[in-house]
């Protein structure tokens, strides 16, 4: 079908900015290539989206996007200077799919912040694809969460921390104010713990954008959605409510019950995730997706200062297959905690090296 202009790089900018650790044109280039071979092989997906970008049935204020449930996920390989793209499609998995309601295309950069902890941001492809409109018209919705690992690499039990917000402006520049604040030093909840999980192997920080073009009352009912059902699970970083509720907590006026019904009744945001149970963040079938791919867990356990990298792992093990003691395998590998060296061997952990 020859080259389409799939991807439009003044959005794709205006919702990364132009200081985003991974280079945009590189970005722009290799998503319009993916998109382009998915046509000429007779995937429907690049067109049905550019379709409903273009539609005028498409419903900004409601955030709408195309019902599917696919994820692109994006690395950076610095010493090649190249990007590894992948396609995830769950919509034959049910078991680790989003639930029909929050279904879309997310776009996932997997990036080293400045401490060279992973950082993960997540946004829709629409939003970045030509025909969807200004993604910066309007008010944007967007949650930074905390993913913490086990020693495996694996999200572990602990619960993931969020922090729901909304913004007038660009969403990357209102976080970049949240950081600044945590370098400083911030007793905020959500500053805090973002500023300890720095340098911390053991966490994934999370950036993911979710709803854009929406009107100030469209998006302060999602704020207070959010956060009243992330408070409900005790895994809330928000300081006080959100949306009205929060305002109400400050002081800054009182809404009266009639008032408070009127807003909860307005049809101006009815995106998603009004319905769903779920205080999960969109990312995490992506997540879950991820951590099952033996290649990249193996290179992100590798790269930690204090894990072991499959070299090792290969080679404790094989010490220990040709009769070797913890001891003896200790010395060999310059390794004095010996229980770690026996959860590996008896598959505790690393068992997927």
């Amino acid at each position: 079908m020859g080259f389409t202009k799939f991807i439009n790089d003044h959005a794709l900018v205006a919702l990364l900015g132009k200081k985003f650790p991974m280079d945009l044109k590189l970005l722009a280039k290799s998503l319009d290539e993916r998109l382009n071979y998915m046509c000429d092989e007779g995937h429907p997906l690049p067109m049905d989206l550019l379709i409903h970008n273009l539609s005028n049935k498409r419903k900004r204020y409601t955030s709408e996007f195309f019902k599917v449930d696919i994820d692109f996920v994006v690395n950076e390989i610095p010493e090649k200077n190249c990007l590894y793209l992948t396609m995830n499609d769950y919509q034959a998995e049910g078991n680790i799919g989003r639930p029909e309601e929050d279904q879309r295309v997310v776009l996932h950069l997997l990036v080293k912040n400045k401490a060279d902890t992973l950082w993960a941001i997540h946004i829709p492809l629409q939003a970045v694809m030509t025909g969807f409109g200004d993604p910066l018209d309007g008010h944007q919705c967007y949650a930074h969460f905390i993913t913490f690992l086990g020693d495996d690499g694996r999200p572990s039990e602990e619960p993931e921390n969020i922090y729901f917000g909304i913004t007038k402006r660009n969403w990357l520049t209102r976080m970049a104010e949240h950081f600044r604040k945590s370098a400083k030093g911030s007793r905020n909840k959500f500053h805090k713990l973002w500023r300890e999980c720095q340098g911390n192997n053991h966490v994934l920080l999370n950036s993911e954008l979710i709803a854009l073009n929406q009107t100030e009352t469209g998006a302060m009912q999602w704020e207070e959605l959010m956060v009243d059902r992330c408070n409900a699970d005790e895994a809330s970083l928000n300081t006080i409510g959100g949306g009205f509720k929060g305002l109400e907590e400050l002081g800054k006026f009182k809404l009266s019950d009639g008032e408070r019904e009127g807003i909860a009744a307005c049809p101006s945001f009815q995106v998603n995730f009004n319905n769903s149970e779920s205080r999960e963040g969109i990312g995490n079938a992506y997540m879950k997706k991820l951590w099952q791919d033996d290649q990249y867990y193996a290179k992100v356990i590798g790269n930690r200062s204090n894990s072991f990298s499959k070299e090792q792992v290969d080679k404790i093990r094989s010490l220990a297959k040709d009769g070797h003691d913890l001891a003896a395998i200790g010395k060999q590998i310059g390794v004095s905690n010996l229980k770690r060296l026996s959860y590996i061997i008896n598959g505790k952990t690393y068992r997927r090296m």
